[in-house]
């Protein structure tokens, strides 16, 4: 799998120019933190060389890595980010190395991606946070519009989207159940990138959310967490 590499590059970067990109980037991480444990914790990002995450995080003091599929996938990683380059299905880890282990953009252009999800969760000591785009959205009329999004955004690739039933089994398959989920743009991103306009998207989101209509938003951040850590926190 090298997906990660395009995901990598300045010009997917550029995708997310401007105040729109930033509003983008800047809600993503967000919720991701909202999910996060202690800044003692460890973080293990797969395929997070597009740095959206592992930059700012390790900037506000967590311990982060990153897996990349190939040395190219370290570019836009800041020094303080640790790099590992090696094949994200058998990652050169023992099992529950890192507390907490992201996978962003990576999961809807994986092929074997609930070998992907098997991987993330051998290696997670507590929770695995991955996004996805989501079936039950606006984005499943996508494919209608390939080619006009191709146009606007430049690096687009053909992608596919989930069913949250299916990607919660995935896990459950090894071992891990939902935490925490939410949805993040009602109407399609491109939209947004096509007006640019942050405060027309701020304010019709929050719209949208007054509607309670988060379950049809897409991309989907989600937290799973190991079932054996979720039962201690308990007792």
């Amino acid at each position: 799998m090298k997906s990660d590499v395009e995901s990598s590059s300045d010009l997917y970067a550029e995708r997310f120019r401007g105040p729109v990109g930033e509003w983008f980037l800047e809600k993503q991480l967000f919720i991701v933190e909202s999910m996060l444990g202690s800044k003692n914790e460890t973080i293990l990002d797969v395929g997070g060389g597009h740095a959206q995450l592992a930059n700012p995080l390790a900037a506000k003091g967590y311990d982060v890595t990153v897996a990349g599929s190939e040395p190219i996938c370290s570019k836009r990683l800041n020094h303080d980010v640790k790099f590992v380059a090696h094949d994200l299905y058998n990652l050169p880890f023992p099992d529950k190395s890192f507390d907490t282990v992201l996978c962003f953009r990576l999961i809807s252009h994986s092929p074997e991606w609930k070998q992907l999800i098997s991987e993330l969760c051998r290696v997670s000591k507590k929770r695995v946070i991955l996004d996805y785009p989501n079936k039950m959205s606006l984005n499943l009329f996508t494919p209608m519009f390939f080619r006009i999004k191709r146009r606007l955004e430049g690096t687009t690739r053909p992608y596919r989207m989930f069913l949250k039933n299916e990607v919660n089994q995935a896990f459950k398959d090894n071992k891990f159940r939902p935490e925490k989920s939410e949805g993040q743009y009602f109407l399609p991103m491109i939209l947004y990138k096509t007006i640019q306009s942050r405060s027309f998207g701020e304010q019709i989101e929050g719209f949208f959310n007054r509607l309670r209509l988060q379950a049809y938003s897409s991309p989907v951040i989600a937290a799973w967490i190991d079932e054996f850590e979720k039962l201690s926190t308990r007792l």
